[in-house]
């Protein structure tokens, strides 16, 4: 009894399943029906501007633009569309082609009316299709695909930005500390000059050269030979005095000249 009643649920399950199928199918073949009669309906009336040849299959395909919309959208609601943003941007989209659709239908009928309402269409039916352009555009902002692919590149961006200002950083530190250190070795190197044993050294190695140059233009000296302090560290601490090797060299030669005797 209980696997005669489980069989007869899923027969009537499965009934349903196909009934739903079928209404499904002739609710398209509906929709289909009555976008191609809208489309054939402007077609016919955009017919006296649209040129003729290959351009105008062209154009006649542009134009059924307004239809072919509402027939994805529907298609879209039922298999893509997910997320408030995108839902109610598809059916604000779908309600504005509807109507966009029933105008057109009207002005075929009443094209040389003078009611104020076909007077002002008539002006503005040719540029029934950029609608589509704008409302699919909007659709695919709102996809969830692009959302998050906009989501994941800006976090790139803020993650590119921050290690950017990192650097930024770590540059202004490392100059901040090559200036502090620059400054505090030019104060040591300034109070090192300043000092009295320097100021001695510097003055007897200014003496030197002024007599170097003075012998060489008139061969005399101006300035008493004064052996300059020695500065440890510095280059005097390793070379005999300028002016002192011409006294070595005299009492070398004294010496030999004894010696022969």
């Amino acid at each position: 009894m209980r696997n005669k009643l489980i069989e007869s649920v899923k027969a009537q399950m499965k009934e349903e399943r196909e009934t739903r199928g079928i209404l499904s199918g002739i609710s398209w073949i509906v929709i289909v029906a009555v976008v191609v009669f809208c489309e054939i309906m402007y077609i016919k009336i955009m017919m006296i501007g649209l040129p003729s040849g290959l351009v105008q299959l062209v154009a006649i395909g542009g134009a059924v633009a307004t239809g072919a919309s509402v027939i994805l959208l529907y298609a879209g609601k039922e298999y893509w569309f997910s997320g408030k943003k995108q839902n109610a941007a598809a059916w604000v989209f779908a309600g504005v082609e509807v109507t966009v659709l029933v105008l057109n239908v009207l002005l075929a009928f009443n094209f040389d009316s003078p009611q104020p309402i076909f007077q002002i269409w008539k002006q503005a039916y040719p540029a029934a299709p950029v609608i589509a352009l704008i409302g699919w555009g909007f659709i695919r902002y709102f996809d969830q695909t692009n959302v998050m692919r906009r989501k994941q590149r800006k976090q790139e961006e803020e993650e590119h930005e921050s290690e950017l200002d990192y650097d930024a950083l770590v540059h202004q530190k490392r100059m901040e500390v090559k200036e502090n250190s620059l400054e505090m070795l030019a104060e040591k190197l300034q109070d090192k000059i300043e000092s009295a044993s320097h100021q001695a050294g510097l003055d007897a190695i200014a003496d030197q050269i002024a007599n170097s140059i003075l012998r060489e233009i008139s061969g005399k000296s101006l300035f008493s030979a004064k052996q300059p302090t020695v500065i440890e560290g510095s280059v005097q601490a390793q070379q005999t005095s300028p002016l002192q090797q011409p006294q070595l060299d005299t009492q070398t030669s004294h010496a030999g000249t004894n010696g022969n005797k």
